[in-house]
């Protein structure tokens, strides 16, 4: 496996679910962020970027071995997709 991990609001931490886009799987958040004991959250209109090592540090979460950046191809899908999902 090879997660997609993303930083939604600026305050949660999570991965892609494969086959379920738009849901985020949340691994941490600080102040105000979904609370991974609530389960995956939508990511809806929410701003999301690629998560970076420094990420994982800030959000006390040790650094999955899968963990890869997106390359700039690859994560303008992602956004292109986002858009087509919530601009209907």
């Amino acid at each position: 496996m090879n997660a997609k991990y993303l930083v939604m609001n600026e305050n949660t931490l999570g991965y892609l679910i494969d086959g379920r886009f738009p849901q985020l799987g949340v691994l941490a958040c600080i102040k105000g962020g979904h609370d991974w004991k609530n389960g995956s959250v939508m990511i809806g209109c929410s701003p999301v970027r690629p998560a970076t090592a420094e990420d994982f540090n800030h959000f006390r979460v040790h650094v999955p071995s899968d963990h890869s950046e997106f390359d700039q191809a690859e994560w303008d899908k992602f956004l292109a997709r986002h858009h087509e999902l919530w601009s209907r």
